[in-house]
């Protein structure tokens, strides 16, 4: 990008971070169009968070219906990265007593969280809305 940053700083893990904000119309234009030509995004971290800024959303939504204002629940802050400059590590636990239960009554008990989980991801999918503040 051209022209000064509002921020340019090297954090105290000598990780550089640069932010510009773009306050002209035909840049935002030009970033809108970009953005609506990316198939999909993906949450690597905080998509519990994301989960529930979208139920809060739906909610403040629909108790908001008399204004077409653009509001801050409709938005999120988020910052995008090309995949060859992100490393998603695995975070596994362990289960390491299973409190009296066996193997198969374990499992037999996660089935309804596991549906529940499917069920939020496909609410997401169909209603959540990401303004990106860039």
């Amino acid at each position: 990008m051209a022209g000064v940053p509002e921020y340019d700083f090297t954090a105290e893990d000598g990780v550089i971070h640069t932010v510009w904000v773009v306050a002209d119309a035909k840049q935002i234009e030009e970033i809108k169009k970009e953005f609506s030509e990316v198939d999909a995004l993906y949450i690597a971290d905080g998509h519990h968070r994301a989960a529930a800024a979208a139920t809060v959303a739906r909610a403040r939504r629909g108790q908001n219906k008399l204004t077409d204002a653009v509001n801050e629940y409709e938005s999120v802050l988020a910052v995008f990265f090309p995949h060859t400059q992100l490393r998603v590590m695995d975070y596994n636990r362990a289960v390491k007593d299973l409190n009296g239960l066996t193997r198969k009554n374990i499992l037999k008990r996660s089935v309804p969280a596991l549906q529940s989980v499917k069920t939020l991801r496909q609410d997401l999918r169909s209603s959540c809305m990401i303004s990106v503040c860039i």
